[in-house]
């Protein structure tokens, strides 16, 4: 019932790229890389952080934070045990997130948190992300190199993350 499973993103750099390595690629313009099954294996924690649900695969994988779902025409499918939200808190008691809004370059949640706590945003580290905190903007920081993160503060209700790069700025600006 899946009609496309893959771990692409257009804005992908080298670092994306060396964090990622060995855990195989799917996307038009470099086809299809299959996993290394060590680093699958190794890297299992990170593929939990990027918000991985589901991973395929031609060859039969064994491992315990994996959950074998289905095989059809020799392709396995698992689904990854306690994978992570899109949004969610590194420390579990630093509050509660809703995601509100999620499209291309939006997230819009609110927040219940009972403590400062540091959120993080399984969406690529990349220039041009901006986020506010109840209005304010706040600093975004990397996460495991790769990842957006923010300390949010106590009482906190609403926070976007939105993709504003200076030249998409510059652009609206000429007429």
């Amino acid at each position: 019932g899946l009609d496309s499973v893959a771990m692409y993103s257009p804005l992908a750099n080298s670092d994306y790229f060396d964090k990622t390595g060995g855990l195989g690629i799917v996307d038009d313009s470099l086809g299809i890389k299959p996993p290394v099954t060590d680093d699958l294996y190794n890297k299992i924690g990170l593929i939990r952080h990027l918000n991985v649900k589901y991973i395929i695969s031609a060859a039969e994988l064994n491992s315990p934070s994996l959950v074998y779902l289905a095989k059809e025409e020799g392709i396995y499918l698992y689904t990854v045990k306690d994978y992570l939200p899109r949004l969610f808190f590194s420390d579990a008691s630093s509050g509660i997130v809703r995601i509100d809004k999620y499209n291309s370059g939006l997230l819009e949640a609110s927040l219940e948190t009972p403590k400062e706590g540091l959120l993080v945003f399984s969406e690529k580290f990349y220039p041009g992300w901006q986020v506010y905190i109840d209005g304010k903007r706040a600093e975004i920081e990397r996460y495991m190199d790769i990842l957006q993160a923010v300390k949010v503060p106590s009482a906190a209700r609403k926070i976007i993350f939105r993709y504003e790069p200076l030249r998409l700025k510059m652009g609206k600006d000429i007429k």
